[in-house]
């Protein structure tokens, strides 16, 4: 079976669960204690910092809009765990 990563603050996320559930194997994760801190947004991009239990990552990014803050939180919290760096 292939993983999912589901974004639990999406409108659909109960949807999502349910069709994975249907599939088989489900395990529930959260961000792992990693979460967004401080951000600003504009048309030039974000930033923000990701915080985790080891450290406070700075990050800044070219892409737009509140929704790119939880794909890149979710994209560091699955590096983090596939490989303990910080």
């Amino acid at each position: 079976m292939r993983p999912a990563l589901i974004n639990l603050d999406d409108p659909e996320a109960a949807t999502l669960v349910e069709l994975v559930r249907a599939a088989g194997d489900l395990r529930r994760e959260s961000a792992g204690g990693h979460h967004a801190g401080s951000s600003s947004f504009s048309l030039d991009g974000l930033t923000f910092e990701v915080r985790t239990p080891r450290a406070t990552l700075h990050i800044r990014s070219a892409l737009v809009g509140r929704p790119n803050v939880h794909n890149i939180l979710a994209a560091v919290s699955t590096a983090i765990r596939a490989r303990p760096v910080l």
